[in-house]
């Protein structure tokens, strides 16, 4: 058997103001569908609703029941606060291992968007098969561009070969690169985009983190006798570093294989993958609402009201029901920068 393990607790900044505090982009609707459900019923097909779990804070409990209500409320793991990736999957393995330590977790990021969905699942089947081995899998994109917003992992030796797919050797993590660097890295062609997506067993994850975060996995063995406590699960996530679970234990570990997928992928982590994700025009421009625009290329509008425009270039401007947010493509990439500066203002922390 096997779990799907979805998280969904990311704040989604980088696509404020769309995303909030009190909506963030894992429930933004994409083409109808937010962003979560599209990810769930991705993978529904493998696992079914009962095997289906969901790490998240506790806010977010409503927002993912409306969104995906046939998940049951007892699969909701839930999070006393966001310390990164490895204490998430380190409490979701914990969850998972009271049923069966045994169990092979599949962990998918809630805020994606993939083509080419059934070979998506046929890899996942493949990767699912190696995890039960004990190894700790993880996805790579093969890249399509010299790409500076994801990390790259970079792949060794064939481990395993199967009729469509591969397992290598992941030879080293790397964080976001230079451009020319990225390039490098596409001339070579045995570096692949860090996904974040994952396949292991709850009780190999576990023991590797006990290996390589031994903060964490003490934290967990206390949380393993009272595992409902709410208290002392508040406690816990309190001492907690924050930290990812490529730098806790993929970056370490002797366990590690990368299987590259070739498929079309995002994590619609900028607005000029947003304006991919909604489709551009033969202006290359991406509109919602009612527009005339004259000279006007490489734009995304996202407004409530009719809106015109003339001789721009490269334009962000999003209208939400309570703010007006302009920026250029090439500057949106930092929005964090300004969301810091909003933090610092007591009279504008209620836009967060």
């Amino acid at each position: 058997m096997a779990v799907g393990i979805i998280m969904a607790g990311g704040k989604g900044e980088r696509l404020w103001p769309l995303s909030r505090r009190s909506k963030p982009k894992q429930f933004l609707e994409i083409g109808g569908k937010s962003f979560l459900r599209r990810t769930v019923e991705r993978v529904l097909p493998l696992f079914g609703w009962e095997n289906l779990y969901c790490v998240i804070p506790e806010e977010f409990r409503e927002l993912v029941l409306a969104e995906v209500p046939e998940i049951p409320e007892r699969n909701l793991v839930i999070e006393p606060m966001g310390k990164n990736t490895a204490p998430c999957i380190g409490l979701a393995a914990l969850a998972v291992s009271q049923r069966n330590p045994e169990e092979v977790m599949v962990v998918l990021p809630a805020d994606h968007l993939l083509g080419e969905e059934e070979r998506f699942r046929e890899v996942l089947r493949f990767g699912m098969e190696l995890a039960q081995e004990e190894w700790l899998v993880t996805l790579g994109i093969v890249p399509r561009s010299p790409h500076t917003g994801y990390g790259y992992i970079r792949g060794g030796e064939v481990f395993r070969k199967s009729p469509h797919f591969l397992a290598l050797r992941a030879l080293g993590f790397h964080e976001k690169p230079t451009f020319e660097v990225a390039q490098q890295y596409l001339a070579e062609g045995n570096y692949y985009w860090n996904s974040g997506m994952f396949c292991f067993r709850a009780d190999v994850i576990l023991g590797e983190l006990s290996q390589h975060a031994p903060e964490i996995f003490k934290g967990l063995a206390a949380l393993r006798q009272d595992f409902d406590n709410q208290t002392l699960r508040e406690a816990v996530f309190a001492r907690f570093p924050s930290v990812s679970i490529d730098y806790a234990v993929m970056e370490k570990s002797a366990r590690i294989l990368l299987v590259p997928v070739d498929i079309p992928w995002s994590d619609v982590g900028s607005f000029p993958a947003l304006s991919q994700a909604l489709g551009v025009d033969s202006w290359g421009n991406t509109v919602s609402g009612k527009y005339l625009g004259v000279d006007t290329r490489g734009c995304l509008f996202i407004t409530r009201k009719p809106l015109f425009s003339l001789g721009v270039e490269d334009l962000v401007l999003i209208e939400a029901e309570d703010l007006i947010f302009v920026t250029t493509k090439k500057e949106s990439e930092g929005v964090k920068r300004l969301l810091e500066v909003i933090k610092e203002r007591e009279d504008f922390k209620g836009y967060l």
